[in-house]
């Protein structure tokens, strides 16, 4: 807003207004904050904030709070007391509330699927799953009264609007769980287009919104690199694309390793190795990676097998308190995107001298065992070697050495049937010992992974499809999870209190509640009440439906997924007993991360750890701080942080890649139809999944004034009805695990065999995918009802002709978007031609849904080290 176009008494009366509107409780003192923490009566705890959304007419806040003590909800801006998410806040208590506080869609899509690392279990749920308020069956209403720690961070934002002049005006954060935060700039046409950096400065009692400063420009709105840059700023990660280059210092500690003087082991170092380049060992991974930290050789012995795991040495070339070592650690792992990846260690080591490259020689440490004819440990050795992997493979390719074909594309001839050898026998092992982690608990859930392709010299996304899986991610994984088993017993057995392990905590019966409610209408049972009883459970559900209704089997697994805690480095010392060390999901009493030097601090800090249990430590003074208790717990909450928003940057760059592969197919007018499966119902629409692309979003059915907006095209099945609604719809209804919409006694619905409509978690849908023009955050998908079930057309057509004109429709703007505009036009949108066969309107075709679906069966929860793509 311009000051300059008011009179200075409209501008003092609404300042005034301003203050009288913005007015905030002062915070309680230090004194009677001790003395009502003392008492219970306050509660000091972390804060998250969920913005104002359809049904939501409030913002809200949530202090979870551990064990079985009820989360706090803080219900309006008045109550939140200017406390911002990641703030610890001090919390007077109200009253005890029965029942969910909210079961609507939320307006900011903040629940989203799953996120990856440790066998597609854990991690997706680590990845900042936001746990809806309505998940939890009793909480405590509370109110604000004091902030002890602010957790301000950089915020981007766009400018408001409507503020155009001056040089006072509000920036309107990406984050919409952030106000609006007064900022002043004097050249407010060089950011009116472009996202930009702002801070908090403080917020005073007597202020609607926080005043804050402007910190630097990003780029046009929209465009890619300023999308990756938002990511980077928004999560942490870093200022920019170009400020995660790595310092001089750093580079001054690299090793030489050009075209015209490759590195090499030095004899020296060498014969202090155990030396297995004679053993035949490779890699398997993705297509084209580049930083290889793990390989593995399995061979036949006498009395059974040796089987082996050999990881990059990464410690060689990193030493503790270097300059790479700072700037490791303070970046925590490698952040992998759909198109590009930021390294945590500079290139020349993930790439060159550390990666485990076919035909050279390579540092490494390795875990070798042997193994009886049942592959029972009989013994293990750990230490540093120099090994020389024989061939690099792609998991494709080892999948079809194991299926047994011949000749596969490039591997070298010679090399084909040794190979085939090392891969069936390793099958065979992991197979075994998969078994028997399944029969102690280990959980297989849900991933929606995707990959993406993109058109050569462009950044237009050509290919967007759910990720395979085979048999040989499962092998692999199993092999690093065998590792990192042994790794942490060992680092255990000698550093007692400082070991940095890896646990996962069980998740309480009410996490699982929504899920159990669901499986119900299908006649199933879920036992929460350990692990192996889940694992059963999902078995049955599995077993009763992979055939004739894998919807249920997946989308229980994805539900399951999202009730489990987070998993989280901790130094040994913290816990009372090892009791507390277990991981859940993957049912192992002692667990780290070993296998991924390359990509991860914490597991450098595990090499570290385990060469001083092994005596063979080759580091100055500084080394000893990986064994120091207080160290390694403080740096394991360092290191859980910047996992997480690792993984949100990742889930985060995952949708901006669907929204722009949405937005290309559905550029010129067309609408984009895929198949869906109800994930959950809230009280104003469903939660759908959409196999083909790999996401979820809303499908709302009532708007923000409770009025029912039912898609015409729900009963003609046409995409050209998304934009037309049933009037007169009634009974807006809502349960558990369904909902109900009782249609007007003219409607088509002799096909429903019931004048009311009903959705149910697992349904199958149709869905139209869009994207919504947005200033505020990136472009986001959003899903509109196509149909449900088979649909009697010529009734249909006949109900459409008696509707009155479209009064909204979906246009695009220039930048290939849709923005929403009035119109007393007929809809004229067009169908995409690979919507086709999607859009048939014979009743008497069904979709291959199912082998649709039977691509996204769940895989392992183990924490898989293989796809550095995922993790």
């Amino acid at each position: 807003m311009d000051i300059t176009a008011q009179s200075p008494a409209e501008y003092a009366q609404g300042r005034l207004r301003a203050k009288t509107q913005g007015s905030y409780a002062a915070y309680y003192s230090a004194g009677d904050i001790e003395a009502g923490l003392r008492s219970g009566t306050l509660v000091r705890g972390k804060i998250r904030i969920h913005p104002v959304s359809s049904f939501r007419p409030e913002t809200q806040g949530v202090v979870e709070r551990a064990g079985d003590l009820p989360d706090i909800i803080i219900t309006g801006r008045s109550a939140l007391n200017r406390a911002c998410s990641g703030d610890v806040v001090v919390v007077k208590l109200l009253a005890e509330v029965k029942g969910s506080q909210t079961d609507a869609i939320d307006g900011s899509d903040a629940e989203s699927e799953e996120d990856e690392d440790e066998a597609r279990v854990v991690e997706q749920t680590d990845a900042g799953e936001e746990t809806p308020l309505e998940t939890a069956t009793r909480s405590v209403t509370g109110v604000v009264v004091g902030v002890v720690e602010r957790r301000w961070r950089p915020y981007v934002a766009t400018l408001q609007t409507d503020e155009t002049g001056g040089m006072r005006h509000l920036a309107v954060p990406v984050d919409v769980s952030v106000p609006k935060i007064r900022i002043h700039y004097m050249d407010v046409a060089a950011i009116s287009d472009r996202y930009f950096v702002v801070a908090i400065d403080g917020w005073s009692a007597d202020s609607v919104h926080p005043q804050g400063h402007f910190v630097r420009a990003l780029g046009p709105i929209g465009t890619l690199d300023a999308e990756i840059d938002t990511i980077l700023v928004e999560r942490q990660i870093a200022v920019s694309q170009t400020a995660l280059g790595f310092s001089e210092a750093s580079m001054r500690e690299m090793p030489i390793d050009t075209s015209g003087h490759q590195w090499k082991p030095s004899a020296e170092e060498i014969s202090s190795r155990r030396d297995l380049r004679s053993t035949l060992i490779f890699s398997i991974d993705p297509i084209g990676s580049q930083d290889i930290d793990d390989a593995v050789s399995m061979r036949q012995t006498k009395d059974g097998y040796e089987l082996g795991v050999h990881i990059a040495d990464v410690t060689q070339f990193v030493a503790a308190g270097s300059a790479t070592d700072a700037e490791a650690l303070a970046r925590g792992t490698t952040v992998y995107l759909a198109d590009r990846r930021f390294n945590m260690i500079p290139e020349v080591l993930s790439e060159r001298v550390c990666s485990l490259r076919g035909g050279r020689d390579r540092y490494a440490v390795s875990v070798v065992w042997k193994l009886d004819k049942e592959y029972c440990v009989k013994d293990v050795w750990f230490g540093r070697s120099v090994i020389r992997s024989a061939c690099e493979m792609s998991y494709e390719q080892a999948q079809a050495l194991l299926d047994g074909q011949v000749g596969v594309e490039g591997l070298e001839a010679t090399k084909e049937a040794a190979l085939r050898t090392g891969v069936v026998e390793l099958t065979r092992a992991m197979r075994v010992l998969r078994q028997r982690r399944s029969a102690a608990g280990a959980l297989e859930l849900a991933s929606t992974e995707v990959k993406f392709g993109f058109e050569s010299g462009t950044q237009c996304v050509s290919e967007l499809a759910p990720k395979r899986s085979l048999e040989i991610h499962r092998v692999i994984e199993e092999a690093m999870v065998f590792a990192n088993t042994a790794v942490a017993r060992r680092i255990h057995r000698t550093l007692p209190s400082a070991a940095l392990l890896r646990r996962h905590r069980s998740p309480t019966a009410e996490r699982f509640e929504r899920l159990a409610q669901a499986v119900r209408t299908r006649g199933f049972e879920i036992d929460s009440s350990s692990n192996a009883a889940l694992a059963t459970s999902l078995k049955i559900i599995t077993q009763a439906s992979a055939v004739k209704e894998p919807q249920l089997e997946f989308l229980a697994k994805a539900m399951a997924t999202l009730a489990m805690q987070e998993a989280e480095y901790f130094a040994t010392g913290d816990c009372a007993s090892p009791a507390e060390f277990t991981h859940y999901g993957l049912a192992q009493e002692y667990y780290t991360h070993f296998t991924s030097p390359i990509r991860r601090y914490a597991d450098i800090i595990v090499h570290r750890q385990l060469l001083a249990a092994l005596e063979d430590t080759r580091d100055t003074g500084a080394e000893t701080m990986a064994l120091s208790r207080q160290w390694v717990s403080t740096t394991a909450g360092r290191l859980n942080e910047r996992s997480r928003q690792s993984k949100l940057a990742q889930r985060e760059a995952t949708e901006l890649f669907q929204s722009r592969y949405v937005a290309q197919k559905t550029a010129d007018g067309q609408s984009l139809v895929a198949d869906g499966v109800v994930a959950e119902v809230r009280t104003n629409g469903l939660i759908v999944y959409v196999p083909r692309f790999g996401l979820r979003g809303p499908v709302r059915l009532r708007d923000t004034a409770g009025q029912i907006r039912l898609p015409l095209s729900a009963l003609t099945g046409s995409a050209r009805d998304i934009d037309r609604f049933v009037d007169r719809c009634s009974d807006f209804a809502v349960e558990a695990s369904s909902l109900s919409i009782r249609l007007p006694m003219d409607a088509p619905v002799f096909h429903l065999g019931s004048p009311v409509l009903r959705f149910a978690v697992f349904d199958r849908v149709k869905v139209a995918l869009r994207v919504l023009e947005t200033r505020r955050r990136r472009a986001p998908v959003f899903l509109t009802l196509v149909s449900r079930g088979a649909v009697g057309v010529a009734e249909a057509k006949a109900y459409r002709s008696t509707l009155a004109p479209l009064d909204r429709t979906l246009r695009v703007s220039a930048t290939g978007r849709h923005t929403l505009h009035s119109t007393n036009t007929k809809d004229s949108v067009k169908i995409n031609p690979e919507n086709a066969t999607a859009l048939q309107s014979d009743a008497s075709k069904e979709p291959d849904y199912y082998a649709v679906l039977d691509k996204f069966r769940a895989m392992s929860v183990i924490e898989t080290m293989c796809d550095a793509q995922k993790l």
